[in-house]
Parts: structure tokens; sequence; C-alpha cells
């Protein structure tokens, strides 16, 4: 008897076990965290709850992948897209600035925030122990943050040789040297975006539908002001991308209009379009066709900046706020403390990582012609002929000093200049064994002033200048002063006001 009732009771048991397992095939925290059969692994994954949410930054990716930085949480994502679905596909810990808030200045110790595109990579052979086996440049400060006031030097995505802990860079991203050589699979210069927040926003999946919809209306209302020839189609913010020579904004606004009249037989409108957002702006990148010839397509990559007004999103224009001039890549990094010797060990020559990225879209990467950043933008604006004519000067003074091109650098100054006790002759003697010396040379201009003498056929120039070079990191207030010979201003004195 006794025996009967124990197989009674283990029958019961069984019975109910199979009840349950059919009401709750997993269990209910599996299904929170998202553990659940047939969901696809990807490494780091720790919370899976956000399998079915994404941030709200990402509006719409075609191709490629997005980078998003969560300060808050001290955490890194990586988002590529599957069947047309978004799919995280990396996700690990990272250490931001030990101070909270976005980087408004240089040594503030903070990671600042937005839309940001890796421009240089170095590898280990490059790198001092402390940067770790791999580091990617950050485009910061970009247009906006440079049209907003913020400054500071170049941050850096690096690895680390030490222990990572939360908040405690100086401004760049750091990750476990393992981590930054994986985030490197996912990662094409100019290309890939790295959006740097507070704290995501976590939103459905399909919420991103009506927004992409209204940024793409205002990409097309773009679109038509360009083709109509739009007077104003110039003020527009866009980077142009191309392989090759230089594509200019004139270039390319005269291309897209010439190339209408083939629209009845190619479709030639923007393609592989990715919408990033941060706030209210967002950064639409796509491949954009701007000849055919004998059936042979050439491209552009580009960015367009718009931003929300009014509840509406518009293609920003240049606010004609002079902005600084970056005519070459620096590579110190803002993580270094001040006056410390900068991490890359070489300083001539593009890293090996920059001639061998796999794959292109309808135009190379080749690096980045700004037309936005570069100083014609200011010359445009000025108002006089000899305004004009001084800020190209200052343009090209600061191009050739960069570039290492000493007779365009001679031409702009004037044969009786005189500097600290030197000639022109003995300045350019000078200025070249600086260059044999350094070989790596950064020129920042902004903020210039200009007062002209018409009169005396004399006129001054002040500027905010950065000068960068391996080891030297100096901003102060130069000042210029200049004489008119025939129709062209010529540098007589230089120096440093502070």
């Amino acid at each position: 008897m006794l025996k009967l009732k124990i197989l009674i009771i283990f029958f019961i048991v069984i019975l109910i076990s199979l009840i349950f397992s059919n009401i709750f095939p997993v269990s209910p925290w599996a299904k929170i965290y998202g553990n659940i059969s047939g969901q696809e692994s990807y490494p780091h994954r720790n919370f899976n709850f956000h399998h079915t949410l994404l941030p709200d930054s990402l509006v719409s990716l075609t191709s490629g992948f997005a980078v998003i930085i969560d300060k808050k949480a001290q955490k890194l994502y990586v988002y590529g897209t599957r069947n047309g679905q978004f799919r995280k596909v990396f996700e690990t810990r990272c250490s931001t600035g030990k101070n909270q808030g976005d980087k408004l200045t240089s040594g503030d110790a903070r990671t600042p925030e937005g839309i940001f595109f890796p421009t240089r990579k170095f590898t280990d052979d490059e790198l001092t122990p402390i940067y770790g086996t791999l580091a990617f440049t950050l485009d910061y400060p970009n247009y906006l943050d440079k049209r907003t006031g913020k400054n500071g030097h170049n941050i850096w995505i690096h690895g680390t040789d030490k222990t990572l802990k939360s908040f405690q860079s100086n401004g760049c991203i750091v990750l476990d040297n393992s981590d930054i050589l994986r985030l490197s699979e996912f990662i094409y210069l100019n290309k890939t975006p790295v959006i740097i927040v507070d704290s995501i926003q976590w939103v459905p999946l399909d919420s991103s539908l009506s927004l992409k919809s209204e940024i793409e209306g205002a990409m097309k209302k773009w679109e038509n002001n360009v083709l109509a020839g739009s007077e104003n189609a110039e003020d527009y913010i866009y980077i142009i991308h191309s392989a090759g020579e230089k594509v200019s904004r004139r270039q390319f606004l005269k291309q897209m209009r010439q190339i209408q009249t083939l629209a009845r037989h190619f479709a030639l409108e923007p393609k592989d379009v990715s919408i990033l957002k941060q706030n209210d702006h967002a950064v639409v990148l796509f491949d954009q066709i701007i000849s055919v010839e004998n059936n042979i397509f050439q491209g552009v990559y580009m960015k367009l900046f718009l931003e929300k007004r009014d509840k509406q999103w518009l293609a920003m224009k240049d606010s004609n706020q002079a902005a600084p001039v970056i005519l070459a890549g620096s590579r110190r990094c803002d993580g270094l403390p001040e006056g410390e010797n900068i991490p890359v060990t070489q300083t001539t020559g593009t890293s090996r990582s920059d001639q061998t990225e796999p794959l292109t879209p309808i135009a190379s990467v080749s690096p980045v012609h700004t037309e936005i950043s570069k100083y014609e933008r200011d010359i445009r604006i000025n108002t006089t002929p000899d305004e004009k004519a001084i800020s190209s000067l200052i343009s090209r003074w600061a191009r050739s000093w960069e570039s290492d091109d000493m007779p365009a650098y001679q031409d702009c100054y004037a044969e009786d200049f005189r500097s600290r006790n030197m000639d022109l002759k003995s300045w350019i003697r000078y200025k070249k064994g600086l260059y044999e010396r350094y070989r790596s040379i950064q020129v920042v201009v902004w903020n210039v002033d200009i007062k002209i003498y018409a009169e005396q056929g004399r006129a001054t120039a002040r500027f905010t200048q950065r000068y960068t070079a391996p080891g030297m990191n100096e901003t102060g207030t130069k000042e210029l002063r200049l004489i008119k010979i025939g129709n062209a201003w010529k540098i007589s004195r230089e120096r440093m006001v502070d």
C-alpha cells in the first residue's frame, strides 16, 4: 500500500511538471534577460533586455556599424543591421573622463558628447604602453563644437596596459586592450559614427520610423534646393569625401545640376543612407553620384548636418561664425596631462592601417576634404577685397608652413621682413630647421581680427593660434603686420602678443 501511494505521488509530480513546462517554457527571468533559445549570441552581452530596445541616437543604418558610448553606465555598444533590423553585435565596459558633463574646454578632464568619426588609427608600434595596443583619433572638436565655442585637443579611443577603472581618463575613451582590438573590426575611418552620450535613452525598435521620415523629408528639401540652383545652396553645412582630387562645394553643386539631365536614364538619388541623431542635431551619411560618363559612375561620400528648429528638421546653414581652422591631423591626445610628451612614437608618414582599410562605398574614403572647416569659409563672408586678400594670405601662410612648402611660405613675406632679430633669409632658414626637426606640425587659426589702414597701405591681423609639434602644444595671440606691395599684401612683421 505504501509503495502504491509513493508511485501515485511520483506520477502526480511528473504531471504537474509537464503542465508547468508548457505554460512557462523558459524561466520568467530568462525572458527578461533575453536568454531564449534561438536568440543570437554576442560577446560581452550582459543587458540582453535591450535586445528589444534601441538607443534613440540610431535612426537608420543601412550599412556598416555605429558605436554608442554611455558615459554614466561606462559602457560601449556597437550596432549593425541584418535584414533591415538593428542588431547589437558588441558590448563592453569602458572608462571616460574623470569629471562629469560635456567637454567644453581643453584640460577639463571631460569626455565630449556628440556624433564623431574616427579619423586616424595608430598601432602598437606607434604608441607608448600607456595607450595600449591600438588607438583611434576622433574628429573632436567638430563643426558643431566649434560653432558653440567648445575646444580642446583631439579625443581618442585607445587601449591601456593598466587595470581599467571607471572614470579614469582625462577625456579619452579607454578600453581594455583585448576590447579595442575587437572594436577595430567594426571601425571604418571617416565613416563609422561614434556617438557619445551622457546616458542612453532606450526606445522601442519601431519608434524611429516617424523620425526617419521627417529627416528624410528635410534631406529631400536640401536636395531640391541644390538642384534648383538656390543662391544660398553653398551655405548648407555638409562634408564631401572624395576619392583622389578634392571636390569643392562649387564643383559639387555644378555637377549635381548637370547630372539631372540623366535622371530619366539612371537612379541618381542618394544611396546607402544612414541617419544618426543626438538631441536636436542629426547627421545624414550617404553616397551621391555626381557624374556619369560612358556608363561609369563617379560618386562622393557625404555627411549632411541637420538641426531641429520650431519642431521641424532642417538642413543646417552656416551661421557666419568664424570657426577654428584645423589644417592637419594632430597626434596629441587630450588624455595627456599638460606638458607631457605625445604618446605617438613615430611622427612621420601614414600609419599602415590608413593604407589597408577594406571595402569602399561609391567613392573610396580618402583623407577628409572638409569644406566647412577651411578658411575659405571666412574669406567668403568678409566684405572688402582687402579683407578677402588678407584672409587668403593667412590661409596660404598657415598651409605652406604645415606642408613645408617653403617657396610658397616665403612668398607670404615682404623682402624687408624682420622678426626676433632675423631678416627674411634668416627667418626662412630658421623655419626650415624647425620643420626638419619636427616633421609633423599643425597650425590652428581662429578669431581673426583684421584692421586696415588704407591710406598708409598697411594692416594688422590678430588671431588666436595653436601651434602643435611633437612634444609641444602652445596657444596664444599672434599679430601680423602687413604692407601692400602693388596689389598684394605681404607680412612685414610677426610676433606673439602673449
